[in-house]
């Protein structure tokens, strides 16, 4: 009598999870151009067919990954915004506080992803560059809206447009916490000129 053996699956916990992390942990330590699948099944002990199983591309991992954290890093900037609302105060202190965290949190995303951003569009391909460049504008779109609720409860130096003034800081935010060396103490002093009152 000859006894069949079906092979089942073998089942990974979590697997798509550890393929993001260790995707994010190589973006931190090596960049991004030089990872291909093999590579990153290997990390993860897993057969590439797996890595396959839960994304198309490198790409794909690369877009979840990203998304995902951004995600974790919003929720954060909108619970110490919510915990910070109505608490009374120095209202503007309370704007810098706000703008500080934001920097602060936006600084640790970008200081992963550094290295993803500055690599040439070849080695991310065109489409997801073109993606990459419609989300730029979303993203300084949410930036924009979390530095306006930033200032909610601040009156701003009149002389200056409260828009103009919104976006400037947003595009400052974006591109400082984007420099490594740039600690938001160094900032600070600007964006307080620009909320005091100008004395007549």
């Amino acid at each position: 009598m000859n006894i069949v053996h079906n092979k089942m699956p073998k089942i990974i916990i979590d697997a798509q999870m550890m393929i993001l992390d260790t995707l994010r942990d190589h973006i931190a330590r090596e960049g991004w151009a030089a990872l291909n699948i093999r590579c990153l099944a290997k990390r993860c002990h897993i057969a590439p067919g797996t890595v396959y199983n839960y994304f198309p591309s490198r790409e794909a991992i690369l877009a979840a990954v990203i998304s995902r954290d951004w995600k974790n890093a919003e929720e954060k900037i909108a619970n110490r915004f919510y915990a910070t609302e109505g608490v009374g105060g120095d209202p503007a202190f309370q704007a810098l506080e706000r703008l500080r965290f934001l920097y602060e949190t936006l600084s640790g995303f970008m200081a992963v992803y550094r290295k993803v951003w500055v690599e040439s569009p070849e080695h991310l391909g065109k489409e997801a560059w073109e993606r990459g460049e419609q989300g730029k504008q979303a993203f300084r779109r949410r930036m924009e809206n979390f530095v306006k609720r930033a200032l909610a409860d601040t009156e701003i130096n009149k002389s200056i447009d409260r828009d103009f003034l919104i976006a400037f800081l947003a595009r400052s935010i974006i591109h400082w916490s984007g420099e490594a060396e740039v600690d938001f103490s160094r900032i600070r002093p600007v964006i307080a000129v620009l909320l005091t009152e100008k004395k007549e």
